[in-house]
């Protein structure tokens, strides 16, 4: 489980009601109507905007906010890539084929080394892997994103909707309140929504997918050093300089 999403949602929701505690509005924002136009609306739009297979994903996705992906840690990787390095250098290249990792992307260069493909090809393809990782992982974000734009502009619809049912009744001061309600409570649910769940968990999933590239970018400089036989010691210093000096002992 990811503390920080537990924490922030804790202290995000307690903040708003707080608030509204203090100033005595706390049943007055709950109103269905307002929660039915913002919420309804903004899938509706998302769904139009994207295909079912990257719909289906959205149940999933944020499931990984709160437990976060098996993503590779950069210092596991380092690891990894150092006991290779030694490996090779007791036994040589040849051993690899009886090596394997817990992260497929190692594997995968690995079995690019066995098949004795040229550096520059076996950089290429691995960095194609991190690139198309990336991409995907910003498409699927970027519904999210769609989400954070949708809501405000439902909760502005619905603040314009009940300032019409205000202007069709000005003679019915119950009606007004009414309608009141639905104008101020949708702008309420739209921005909230925008910037409490949609916009956040963009910048979740993108720092998880940002974690994962970097571990990949070592392990890929780390097994072509493997493969021109660099010493293991060269090997760890250049992989370090990936991680800033603050993140050298805890990443």
């Amino acid at each position: 489980m990811d503390l920080m999403t537990v924490l922030g949602a804790g202290v995000g929701l307690g903040a708003v009601y707080v608030v509204m505690l203090h100033g005595e509005i706390l049943g007055l924002l709950y109103n269905p109507m307002a929660i039915i136009l913002v919420f309804g609306g903004t899938f509706g739009s998302t769904f139009i905007s994207y295909p079912f297979s990257m719909i289906k994903k959205i149940p999933k996705l944020l499931f990984f906010v709160v437990f976060p992906p098996k993503v590779s840690n950069s210092r596991y990787v380092i690891k990894e890539v150092l006991r290779l390095a030694k490996n090779v250098k007791s036994n040589g290249v040849a051993s690899l084929a009886e090596e394997s990792s817990k992260d497929d992307f190692i594997n995968s260069g690995l079995q690019m080394i066995l098949e004795n493909l040229p550096p520059e090809e076996i950089r290429e393809n691995l960095m194609k892997e991190i690139e198309f990782s990336q991409d995907r992982h910003r498409q699927y974000s970027n519904v999210f994103r769609t989400m954070g734009t949708y809501s405000p502009i439902f909760g502005l619809l619905g603040t314009l909707i009940g300032v019409i049912q205000v202007m069709r009744n000005l003679t019915n001061p119950e009606v007004i309140g009414t309608s009141m309600s639905v104008a101020i409570t949708t702008t309420f649910y739209g921005i909230f929504a925008a910037n409490f769940i949609f916009i956040p968990v963009v910048n979740k999933l993108m720092a998880y997918s940002d974690k994962e590239a970097l571990a990949k970018k070592i392990a890929g400089e780390g097994l072509l050093a493997i493969q021109k036989g660099e010493g293991i010691y060269k090997t760890e210093r250049k992989l370090e300089l990936f991680l800033s000096q603050q993140y050298r002992k805890n990443v």
